[in-house]
């Protein structure tokens, strides 16, 4: 027995590798050579390297193994929930009186997953079920509502379906808010005030619902913002959503003015238009003379690209904004918007980034022309000089800009939009100037009106080229820009007594008319395909319906405006008595004359 004992102690004894072996894991092999009275490894001996041995150790026993009891606990926890619940089964289906006593207390037991068995004369199937914590958390996802605001609700599933078409239909309009996650309960924990935005932009309601929705998100805003001094990309981010998806006649109220003003403020404040980058300012602010004087202050850190981003979104709802206005916007250009997308080119964290990059890139050039023309003077002389150079340098700009768009999106609907929005924006001024002030020294005044026209014409054509399931997903701009080309054409083809234009000769061009009405159709083939935002209802129409009523309403306007006659809207002509024209048609009128015969 002793023996035994002792054999098991020499076992025990395990010889270790030197630490030149262990140094570089290889094999220790012990010999009976000695150096310097010390045993020596084979592999110390042959290198003829100095041999350390380390003291002689126990081999250390291996336990039970953890992995295996952890998965015992689990069983053991699984089986006794089913347990509990096969009981709380049994006493629910209980039979009354003592018969049914009597039979339940003489049926032997069973397994935790239940047998067929004959109960009061008939046979009965126990399945096997969910726990009640499993069942409660379906039961509630499928019929829990979440409420955006008094009074308009929505499902958790409907819900979800809203946040996969925004990312799949919606985002690649507007690529400026990608969702990191579309799970609705997660969303609703971390970003209430977007959610309820995305929802409803998504899915709004009647025109009640939409005016009660933008008191309360205004009424939301004004509080977090200036009441309790809130500052975060939320905001910014749902300021833009509300935004984007606006009809483009708001702008020219000037009811979204505050919210843009607010969102740019915010992003200065946030620093979310600068880097650590940038380079050295003429003029320093307090914050950074204390810092040069020795003392600390905190440091801060660039922007991630959610904040770069939110940023560019907001100088792209500006400048397309100011663009369609004519005046100078509330965001101006920042060489750290370069930086920016060459930020998110470079990590492409989503697929829409690249979209994202390029229409910042041609926004810029539209910030540099109206920085450019708001410098001139209002009374029609222009510096000869400056603008032409302004012509030459954009469209170079735009030639350079097309030709290197990745082969993707060189046919892309808003780019093209965009570019042509702005070739009209450039040759515009050549309308409102005086022959003997036309500043392009290089091309005459009546080309400059010419390329404005053709550019028009150009814009509208292009618009229907946009597939027709994408087009309740556009934003503002683009619906503007159509507007913008149907507008200057309207203009040019008014236009008499001028030595350096004929209308004449531009109506041979285009014919307005069958212009205007291809759109309309083209709006009434679209209402007709199912898309996100399909369910924008005003006074029981759809939406691209109504923009389809309204060209027809332009359509008649153009046909009395260009023909010299008094625009009467109440008048008791044949064409004003039928009550499908009659239909918001004062208002229509009204809204376009304000157009053709305002400044834009």
């Amino acid at each position: 027995m002793d023996g035994n004992i002792g054999d098991q102690s020499e076992n025990s004894i395990r010889p270790r590798a030197c630490e030149r072996c262990a140094r570089s894991k290889a094999k220790c092999v012990w010999t009976d050579r000695e150096k310097d009275g010390m045993k020596v490894c084979e592999r110390c001996f042959k290198g003829k390297l100095t041999c350390i041995a380390p003291p002689p150790g126990t081999r250390k026993t291996r336990g039970k193994s953890t992995r295996v009891k952890a998965i015992e606990t689990k069983l053991e926890g699984i089986m006794s929930l089913l347990g509990e619940h096969k009981d709380l089964l049994q006493h629910v289906n209980k039979p009354s009186g003592p018969s049914g006593s009597q039979t339940a207390a003489s049926r032997p037991p069973t397994s935790d997953w239940s047998i067929p068995r004959l109960e009061s004369g008939r046979t009965q199937v126990t399945q096997p079920t969910l726990p009640s914590s499993f069942t409660q958390q379906l039961n509630s996802r499928e019929t829990q509502k979440f409420e955006i605001i008094s009074g308009y609700e929505m499902s958790f599933d409907e819900a979800d379906q809203v946040l996969q078409e925004y990312m799949i239909m919606m985002l690649p309009q507007f690529p400026f808010v990608p969702l990191e996650t579309t799970d609705v309960f997660q969303l609703s924990r971390e970003k209430p005030l977007l959610l309820k935005t995305l929802l409803f932009v998504c899915r709004p309601s009647d025109s009640q619902s939409r005016l009660n929705f933008d008191g309360w998100f205004r009424q939301h805003i004004a509080h977090q913002i200036v009441v309790l001094n809130m500052k975060n990309i939320e905001l910014i981010q749902a300021i833009m959503i509300f935004l984007a998806w606006r009809d483009f006649r708001h702008f020219i109220d000037g009811l979204h003015t505050s919210l843009m003003q607010l969102a740019a403020g915010l992003i200065s404040e946030m620093k979310l238009d600068r880097c650590p980058q940038s380079p050295k300012k003429l003029i320093n602010s307090i914050v950074e003379d204390v810092e040069m004087l020795g003392f600390e202050v905190p440091v801060q850190e660039g922007p991630l690209n959610v904040g770069r981003r939110t940023a560019l979104g907001i100088f792209y709802i500006a400048t397309s904004a100011s663009l369609l206005l004519g005046k100078s916007s509330c965001m101006k250009y920042n060489e750290t918007f370069e930086r920016f997308c060459q930020v998110l080119l470079h990590d492409r964290e989503y697929p829409t980034d690249t979209l994202l990059v390029q229409l910042v890139k041609i926004q810029i050039l539209a910030s540099k022309l109206i920085t450019a023309y708001s410098n001139a003077a209002g009374d029609g002389v222009y510096e000869q000089s400056f603008h032409s150079m302004t012509v030459s340098l954009i469209r170079k700009e735009l030639n350079d800009f097309a030709s290197q768009l990745p082969p993707e999106l060189a046919s892309n609907h808003l780019i093209r939009s965009h570019k042509q929005a702005i070739l009209v924006r450039l040759y515009e001024p050549a309308i409102h100037s005086e022959p003997q002030n036309w500043p392009y020294a290089s091309l005459s005044r009546t080309e400059g009106i010419w390329n404005c026209f053709q550019n028009a014409i150009t814009l509208c054509f292009s618009f229907m080229e946009t597939p027709h399931d994408v087009i309740s997903c556009l934003t503002f701009p683009y619906t503007a820009h159509l507007t913008m080309g149907l507008v200057k054409i309207i203009k040019l083809l008014r236009i008499t007594g001028d030595r350096d234009w004929d209308a004449r000769v531009a109506e041979k061009e285009v014919n307005i008319e069958d212009l205007i009405q291809r759109l309309s159709d083209f709006f009434r083939a679209g209402s007709l395909v199912m898309g996100p935002r399909r369910r924008i209802i005003d006074q029981s129409q759809d939406i691209l319906a109504q923009y389809a009523d309204r060209l027809g309403m332009l359509k008649i306007w153009c046909s009395l405006y260009l023909s010299g006659n008094a625009i009467n809207p109440v008048g008791s002509g044949e064409q004003m008595t039928d009550s499908n024209i009659n239909f918001g048609l004062e208002g229509n009128l009204a809204f376009w004359q304000m157009f053709v015969d305002g400044s834009s």
